[in-house]
Formats: structure tokens, C-alpha cells, sequence
């Protein structure tokens, strides 16, 4: 099959892929890059999201199709759409409003650890205006495009600690006095299991909680333009 008649996709994975089990105790000095094909190539196979990016790049490379993957961090943002009003999409990322909800119940702002991990945000327009242009240069300039192990493509305009996110849940909590401190207290080990199922919360929703990643997004063509995504 010449390389012109390949299908491409446009698949949407998640940074969850980077994480590591730090448990909220350290930021780590790794920084990934969407240009390092060798950095991501040795992630571990058992990574959150891996086994599907392995298996939609190894279609590529057999030839069935060309794979293009985007991984956003948490979008901030509601989405509008018909999707959203049948209720098959989310109107919103679910990391941050899982630690909403737990800190409710708890009655105090929780967070993993000491909150150092660090995660990257995107803002929701800025994720469809890189769909956009990832799209649209893949209809027009196909060849131009990284694809398979060079298709992997971050979403990314900032990055956040969570200990900063429960620092605001907890100040709102004390305002509205629902709790007595402004101050966010570590979820004991007991919490993380009643509210994540696991001591080391591994779904997607937690795994950001959790863990630590930063990323930087370089989006370059093969003839050396750059496919840049605008901050609003």
C-alpha cells in the first residue's frame, strides 16, 4: 500500500502515559518532549494509555494506517456540543473535580502527598485549535506530518502543582464553611483507597493527582515549519 492511500487517524491518548509514581512527594526534574522519539519509546509498556498507543503505532508500521496522537493534559474549560448534551461526552476534564468531590465528603481540601507533583493544562480551545491545524496540515501536507513513533503530539500551554489546585478548593471550603482550615491536609492511605480504590490511585482521573509530569510541545513539519498551538 503506497504511503499516499494509508488512512490517517487522529487519535486522542493522554498524558497519563508520562506519570510516574511519585505520590505527590517530589516534582520531578523529567521533562518530556513530543520530539524526543527515543525518550518516548522508553516508556514502560504498562504505562497508563500505553498498551493503545503501542498498538495504533504498530498499525502504522505495518502499513494499515498513519497514526497520529495527541496527548492533552487536564483541559480546562466546559465543552459545548452535541456529544455533551446526549451525554456521551464529559463537558469537562475529571481529574479536579474527583478531588472536588472527595474533599466534600471529607470536609477538607485533600491532596496526594505534599501536592508537589506537577501536571500540564491546556485550555480546551487551544486543544481543538491543535486538532485543527494537526488536521488540516494532514489533508494537505500528509508527507510533512510525523506519524507512528514520530506521530505523538502534546497538548500543553502551562502546568499546575497540585497542591495549588487543593489550595484553592480548600479556601473556598473554609469560605463557605464547610471546613476549618484553608489549608489542604494529605489524603491518609485509607482515603486513597476509599476514594481511588488504591494506596497508589492508578485511573486516569488520579493518576495526575498522584504523579508528576512536565512537558514542552515542539510541533515541527518535516520541512521544517512549525505547527504551534496560540494560548488564549
Amino acid at each position: 500500500m503506497s504511503e499516499c492511500h494509508k488512512s490517517p487517524i487522529l487519535f486522542i491518548g493522554g498524558t497519563g502515559v508520562l506519570a510516574t509514581e511519585a505520590k505527590g512527594m517530589f516534582p520531578s526534574t523529567t521533562i518530556y518532549d513530543d520530539q524526543d522519539v527515543e525518550q518516548i519509546e522508553g516508556l514502560p509498556d504498562n504505562a497508563p494509555h500505553r498498551h493503545v498507543d503501542l498498538t495504533i503505532v504498530q498499525a502504522d508500521q505495518q502499513g494499515y494506517v498513519r497514526a497520529h496522537i495527541v496527548l492533552p493534559g487536564t483541559i480546562w474549560g466546559i465543552a459545548s456540543n452535541p456529544l455533551v448534551a446526549a451525554g456521551i461526552q464529559n463537558p469537562y476534564s475529571q481529574q479536579i473535580p474527583g478531588l472536588i468531590r472527595a474533599s466534600l465528603d471529607r470536609k477538607q481540601a485533600g491532596m496526594v502527598g505534599k501536592g508537589l507533583a506537577i501536571w500540564p493544562d491546556v485550555n480546551i480551545e487551544d486543544v481543538a485549535n491543535l486538532y485543527m491545524k494537526l488536521f488540516d496540515t494532514i489533508m494537505t501536507k500528509q508527507d510533512t506530518v510525523g506519524h507512528g513513533r514520530e506521530g505523538f503530539y502534546f497538548g500543553e500551554n502551562g502546568e499546575h502543582t497540585w497542591y495549588s489546585i487543593s489550595k484553592e478548593i480548600a479556601s473556598v471550603l473554609f469560605q463557605e464553611g464547610i471546613s476549618q482550615s484553608d489549608e489542604p491536609t494529605s489524603f491518609s492511605k485509607e482515603e486513597l483507597i476509599q476514594y481511588w480504590g488504591s494506596e497508589i490511585p492508578r485511573m486516569q482521573a488520579i493518576v495526575m493527582v498522584a504523579t508528576r509530569v512536565a512537558v514542552q510541545t515542539d510541533l515541527f513539519l518535516s520541512d521544517g515549519s512549525q505547527l504551534k498551538v496560540q494560548a488564549t
